[in-house]
């Protein structure tokens, strides 16, 4: 069977590294002789999966700078064009840029959708947003099997951007939703319930994938608290957002206190290394670090991952994450590690309400020195029972994602 995952970014991100992970194993456990392909913003960043043929995605075809992320408008209007001409008998007019995608897509027998937090928008016409769709769109013209993984859907910047996704889910036979408020979203919109499902992210199977062991460990201290996080710059990538000073200055006097009182350790951790300049985290994670090893030696920097089994075995060895990044909190929570989320988007809220710890959830938007300190003595208070209830709900979520994938297939 030939498969194609489409709207695969990058593996720089190591959440999307783990999603993907995930996927291909479950290909493999319900699916045999496949060929599968990848469909990728980032396709030089998946080299290291080399039992799969890797393409450019719409948006790499369709984008001039990849660390800026910049879409080349010339060069998309020469991609619609070319997916215009594919439908006629003049494929051999289709330029060679853009002939791999269009072959890969049209001798496919399912289509998946990758995973992860592809489908929102926070620019005025939305084109990656509608390049995402338009992959769908084009799939489904060609009459595929077209799968929805865990997903979030939203929020958009324009309301008329949801009738890109409208024109998706049309021609999709199933859409699996990552979170609650996802689901509400949809429904909002209309779509056909019975297409949708609840399925949680992927990366919880990450666990289950190997016994894979890190080559760079962490020295053990049992006696210290070690605190875990992940942070970025959400200003960056988001214009006119007004809270990113408030949120480094309450990570950094947190920090601060916690060395002061505590005789425990810091450790910076970076999840996401681009693949454009505003997804790199290591650039904010390198000057707060310096910032906050003024106070203290017990200050360390963590960012060197390849890939999410690295990531999930160090912070396994933490006593409690503080992770922006949504990945990091589902990385610890696979470990049995309390966790506090700061979201920036409802998937992180929609995260933490699946196993029913939205006490410990934070918006990015209303972040203070206080609000992070509740919520730290609030764990540590509570950190026995998130634990053991922890190690009850974790199985049981990484069991109803392999047999919703099983039943769905």
């Amino acid at each position: 069977m030939k498969i194609i995952i489409v709207n695969l970014h990058s593996s720089k991100n190591l959440g999307d590294e783990a999603i993907l992970r995930s996927t291909l194993y479950l290909i493999s456990k319900n699916i045999k002789n496949s060929q599968i392909t990848l469909v990728a913003n980032d396709p030089q960043s998946w080299f290291y999966f080399n039992n799969c043929k890797i393409i450019p995605s719409f948006i790499n075809l369709s984008i001039s700078d990849l660390n800026k992320f910049t879409i080349n408008f010339r060069l998309m209007v020469v991609l619609l064009i070319n997916l215009l001409i594919s439908f006629f008998p003049l494929s051999n007019r289709i330029n060679n840029r853009y002939f791999d995608v269009i072959k890969t897509v049209k001798e496919a027998d399912l289509v998946f959708s990758c995973g992860g937090g592809n489908f929102y928008s926070n620019s005025l016409l939305g084109v990656p947003l509608l390049l995402n769709c338009l992959i769908i769109i084009f799939a489904g013209l060609n009459k595929k099997r077209i799968i929805f993984l865990p997903q979030s859907f939203g929020p958009f910047k324009k309301k008329f951007h949801k009738n890109y996704l409208r024109a998706a889910f049309y021609f999709s036979e199933k859409i699996l939703v990552r979170e609650k408020k996802s689901i509400d979203f949809l429904d909002s919109m209309n779509i056909d319930f019975s297409k949708t499902e609840l399925v949680p992210d992927l990366a919880f199977l990450l666990t289950k994938l190997s016994n894979y062991e890190s080559s760079d460990q962490i020295v053990e201290k049992p006696t210290n608290l070690k605190i875990g996080l992940t942070i970025m710059n959400r200003g960056e990538q988001i214009e006119n957002f007004k809270f990113q000073n408030e949120y480094e200055k309450s990570i950094e006097s947190f920090l601060e206190e916690f060395l002061k009182k505590n005789n425990g350790e810091i450790y910076f951790f970076v999840q996401c290394y681009g693949p454009s300049n505003d997804q790199n985290d290591n650039t904010i994670s390198k000057r707060i670090y310096e910032k906050v090893k003024q106070y203290s030696a017990r200050v360390y920097l963590r960012n060197h991952f390849t890939n999410s089994f690295d990531l999930s075995n160090e912070l396994a060895k933490m006593d409690l994450i503080i992770a922006t990044r949504m990945h990091t909190a589902i990385f610890g929570l696979i470990n049995y590690v309390p966790t506090i989320t700061i979201g920036y988007q409802h998937k992180s809220q929609g995260l933490m309400n699946l196993f029913n710890l939205n006490e410990y959830f934070i918006s990015i938007n209303d972040i203070n020195l206080y609000s992070i300190e509740e919520k730290f003595y609030l764990v540590l208070r509570n950190k026995n029972e998130i634990i053991s209830d922890l190690r009850k709900q974790v199985p049981y979520v990484q069991r109803n994602i392999v047999e919703k994938f099983r039943y769905i297939i």
